[in-house]
């Protein structure tokens, strides 16, 4: 055997390291979602061998699904959670955390403003009925934020759609459980105000 099948070996065997870590990264999150399942009386669905599993918690009659998407060239890690809301009607809102380069604001003024200049320099708060937003947005929400603000969360309500997601693979139980407390409030405060 020559050298010429040194650059495909080497191809085969990297392949084969990151299919093997990925596995392994797959059932520690299934593993995870499964404990959150039996906790919560929920159901933990199987990705398969390649794909990352998603957690459905029963609401309202209704599935909550959690789920997080690993990190890529473009993207960083995120975890999700997702519902149909059936209630809001038209509203949209989106609350995000704002980034700042070298300490400059990189969004220039927002829709919304909480009159809470702590939540405001932190938070972006845009959406198409500002009394909805503000009604909404009462200390308990903002502390929520707030407690999770190095997280990168972001809520998005558009369409009849609640998304709740932070920029990170939760990958213990006490960071899963506190983002699916916060993401339990939020969808809570939405029906209390919708």
């Amino acid at each position: 055997m020559g050298t010429e099948f040194m650059p495909l070996i080497f191809v085969i065997l990297v392949a084969g390291i990151i299919l093997v870590v990925r596995n392994q990264d797959i059932q520690r999150q299934r593993e995870l979602y499964e404990e959150q399942a039996r906790k919560r009386g929920g159901d933990c669905h199987s990705g398969g061998a390649l794909f990352y599993p998603k957690l459905i918690l029963p609401y309202g009659g209704q599935d909550l699904i959690v789920n997080m998407r690993p990190a890529s060239r473009n993207s960083p890690a995120s975890t999700f959670i997702r519902s149909r809301l059936s209630f809001l009607g038209p509203c949209r809102m989106k609350i995000y955390r704002e980034v700042r380069i070298f300490g400059v604001s990189t969004v220039f003024g927002q829709d919304i403003r909480t009159g809470d200049a702590e939540f405001d320099d932190a938070f972006v708060v845009q959406g198409n009925d500002e009394m909805v937003v503000r009604a909404f947005l009462q200390r308990p929400v903002q502390a929520s934020l707030m407690g999770i603000k190095e997280w990168a969360p972001q809520l998005e309500i558009k369409d009849g759609q609640f998304i709740f997601q932070v920029r990170r693979e939760l990958k213990n139980t006490g960071d899963l459980d506190a983002f699916i407390e916060a993401g339990l409030g939020l969808l809570n405060r939405v029906q209390e105000t919708g």
